[in-house]
């Protein structure tokens, strides 16, 4: 049951999240839109000079960010 629950909340949540950059980017010039593309993620635009790098480092950044939010004893409410 609360399996279930949770998958709804987060299926729920990315349906926002992508509706919400939808209309961001509708709303927005091209130039803007650009520069928020290259603040967010600039391996979108320069597709010939990624390296292994700048694939792994915001993976493992999140993966950080996380696990300091699950293992911090004042913080871990935020995660649940």
């Amino acid at each position: 049951m609360f399996r279930s629950v949770y998958f709804i909340q987060y299926a729920f949540l990315l349906a926002i999240g992508f509706v919400s950059g939808v209309i961001c980017f509708q709303a927005f010039s091209l130039d803007k839109s650009m520069n928020l593309i290259k603040l967010l993620d600039p391996r979108v635009l320069e597709l010939s000079d990624v390296t292994l790098w700048q694939i792994f480092l915001p993976i493992i950044v999140w993966g950080l960010f996380v696990l300091f939010f699950t293992t911090h004893p004042y913080l871990h409410f935020f995660l649940n």
